[in-house]
């Protein structure tokens, strides 16, 4: 539960620094996910200074990162020499780039990893899962994240775009149990405390999905 809480503190800190005006210098992200849809960004509160289509060679994208819902996975990319990834270079800030670490949960979480990459000659942070999981599927509101994305972004691509509308998706987020958030192995003090460790777990779920991530409370006077 502290590293909620620690997630939390940073991420309302980070806010209050970006309402009192530090901006940093600026930053590429490339984001191949439900960021893709500038709704996602705007609703995010992330200022976009620039953007641009970006095609990278030598990755994927899959569904692979595990998140504590039944069958549901989000996006990540990984090595795959002979396959693209379509997705988008966007010119932040560097407090932005900070917010969207926590977003992503690469601060006290350490769900995503943060990776960089030359990408249409710039200098690009993105995020790489470090739970991979094969058989995993979107969700369906996520899915349509991203299809919109890509209908505004890459609108001449109607075989990609074809693909993803086709994808079988989750119709709804239920629960996993045990869900797998911040305990991977629930027998590391042995077969007598799983129970409680899996209970435990469950519970930080929920404190995180209901309580935890949500908007901060300094968003209704951020800049959209």
């Amino acid at each position: 539960m502290l590293k909620l809480l620690l997630w939390r503190t940073t991420f309302e800190l980070l806010n209050l620094l970006k309402l009192c005006g530090f901006k940093g210098p600026q930053s590429h992200y490339f984001a191949f996910g439900a960021n893709l849809d500038l709704e996602v960004m705007k609703r995010r509160a992330m200022k976009v200074f620039g953007s641009e289509p970006a095609i990278e060679r030598g990755y994927t994208l899959k569904f692979n990162h595990e998140v504590p819902f039944k069958g549901v996975g989000m996006a990540s990319m990984e090595v795959a020499p002979a396959e693209t990834i379509y997705g988008m270079v966007y010119t932040v800030s560097k407090i932005d780039e900070w917010i969207m670490d926590c977003y992503e949960s690469t601060t006290f979480l350490h769900r995503y990893g943060k990776i960089y990459l030359n990408v249409n000659g710039k200098k690009c942070f993105c995020y790489r899962t470090r739970r991979p999981l094969d058989g995993l599927r979107p969700s369906k509101a996520y899915l349509a994240k991203i299809v919109a994305g890509y209908k505004t972004n890459f609108p001449k691509e109607t075989q990609l775009i074809a693909k993803y509308e086709a994808m079988e998706s989750v119709p709804e987020m239920k629960t996993a149990y045990p869900p797998r958030f911040l305990f991977t192995d629930y027998g590391m003090f042995g077969e007598t405390f799983r129970p409680l460790l899996e209970k435990y777990d469950s519970l930080c779920v929920k404190v995180f999905v209901k309580l935890i991530f949500r908007p901060s409370v300094f968003h209704r006077w951020l800049p959209k």
